[in-house]
């Protein structure tokens, strides 16, 4: 059955906001427009919405890769950067629009298997918006192992999958499908 509904979509991704915000300002680009209109919900995993402090290791480390290091994007995710906080003031705008839910994955733990790390890599207060829509859940991992599952009886995938499942539960709903389960 074909949907009349624009809302029909959710994401899964690291950072869509920008995304969001330039498919809602596109009033001249078409294949825009329709990313906005049609998104039913946002799922963040460990993600750095304000910054994280191991953006100074990670610029360390790719000096020593590479031999040099060009840190203009690891600049961005710095803690308190103002490119981050530009695309959190926009993201909240369309929150408080009620545009879409959000739900934000918290990384439970730490990184343990790198030897003279330790500390998570976005720490709670960074890996939630903090606005009174969005939902979320700490899972029991880090953030290497927040998006990996031993299969399909690990608790993780099941925290992960009911909320998938809740919200394409609420678009069927939304848009008049019907569950083939």
């Amino acid at each position: 059955m074909v949907s009349d509904s624009p809302r029909t979509s959710f994401f899964l991704m690291n950072y869509i906001p920008q995304v969001l915000k330039q498919s809602q300002d596109a009033k001249h680009k078409a294949e825009l427009q329709p990313i906005f209109s049609s998104t039913f919900a946002v799922i963040f995993f460990g993600t750095p919405h304000r910054g994280s402090d191991w953006v100074s290791i990670a610029e360390r480390a790719a000096t020593f890769a590479v031999g040099k290091n060009d840190n203009r994007i690891l600049r961005d995710l710095r803690v308190d950067s103002e490119i981050l906080q530009r695309l959190m003031d926009a993201f909240a705008v369309m929150l408080k629009d009620d545009a879409f839910k959000v739900h934000s994955f918290i990384e439970g733990h730490g990184i343990t298997d790198i030897p003279g790390f330790t500390g998570k890599i976005v720490e709670e207060f960074s890996s939630v918006l903090g606005e009174a829509s969005e939902t979320r859940f700490v899972l029991d991992a880090n953030h290497r192992t927040m998006c990996k599952y031993t299969g399909k009886d690990d608790d993780n995938y099941a925290r992960v999958l009911k909320r998938i499942k809740g919200y394409m539960h609420s678009i069927e709903l939304a848009s008049g499908l019907r569950s083939g389960e």
